[in-house]
């Protein structure tokens, strides 16, 4: 296989900024129709094939259905359990044949939990066994979206899944700890990569950095000065990092502007002449957007 195209060919669409604002550094607060259909479309063009999706990331089923979608492989999230969810069968049907309806496809590529510890709760047997009725009936894939390593590690022990959407960037690179890729390889289970530029903040110029992250300002200057003296803008130096990692099967990329997209593409293409340092970080405080106080 050549390599290069494979890199190329990881690239796949993250569509929350297409249901709400999202990410530190987005400066489009609103996408209308018209700017998520220049984005589809290029992507289409690139033979980008995939789009990353939930039922939670607001309006962002229907205006991908509103656009058209049917030429893409399509992801989605159901959201977390309900403690007192009695048809736990209907309520996954449901929400599953709702999502169809709102992207318009007649079918999905597969069904994440938005909340992987829900298969480590009470009703985690009877969610899976659901589940993977589903994925028979229906031909699609099944698997979680993480935040939380140590639930993957238990999740994976005790469940068959098809895919697992994790974090991984320079800073944040808990996912190829205690040898994960290589275990997530061996189970056959597809390796999709999010926030890639944590949320924005490793693309962002150091003056635009917020206060809060003041108590990391040698990691950032590093960071920064590397870049710096390599002459390596900070989305190359973002993908190509990820592009040493072939275990990899898809990079999930949240699109602020079709410009970036573009951007994303080229730099796809490219390989570093560099090696990079090491800049990880496992600080939760940092590395995971949800503790962020800003």
């Amino acid at each position: 296989m050549n390599d290069r195209l494979s890199d190329a060919q990881k690239i796949s669409i993250g569509a929350a900024q297409f249901g709400f604002p999202y990410g530190i550094a987005n400066k489009t607060k609103n996408f209308n129709l018209g700017n998520i259909n220049e984005i589809i479309r290029c992507a289409e063009k690139n033979k980008i094939d995939l789009i990353d999706t939930a039922i939670l990331y607001g309006d962002s089923e229907h205006n991908l259905g509103s656009v058209g979608v049917s030429n893409f492989k399509v992801i989605t999230k159901l959201p977390s359990l309900i403690d007192n969810q009695k048809d736990l069968s209907k309520w996954v049907n449901d929400q599953v044949d709702a999502s169809l309806s709102r992207l318009k496809i007649k079918k999905l590529y597969g069904i994440l939990l938005h909340k992987a510890d829900d298969l480590l709760g009470p009703r985690g047997e009877e969610l899976y066994r659901i589940i993977n009725e589903l994925k028979a009936q229906k031909t699609l894939k099944i698997g979680i979206s993480i935040y939380d390593y140590f639930i993957l590690d238990q999740v994976i022990d005790r469940f068959n899944i098809d895919i697992v959407q994790a974090p991984f960037n320079l800073f944040d690179r808990r996912m190829e700890k205690n040898g994960r890729f290589k275990k997530l390889e061996e189970k056959g289970i597809e390796i999709h990569i999010r926030s890639i530029f944590l949320q924005g903040l490793l693309l962002m110029n150091k003056k635009d950095i917020p206060n809060y992250f003041k108590r990391w300002e040698q990691l950032f200057f590093d960071y920064h000065r590397w870049l710096d003296s390599n002459k390596i803008s900070p989305i190359d130096a973002c993908i190509s990092f990820l592009n040493q990692f072939k275990e990899i099967n898809k990079i999930i990329i949240g699109i602020d502007s079709l410009i970036q997209l573009e951007e994303i593409l080229v730099s796809s293409k490219k390989s570093l002449h560099t090696t990079c340092p090491e800049f990880s970080c496992e600080d939760l405080d940092l590395i995971n957007p949800s503790n962020w106080k800003l």
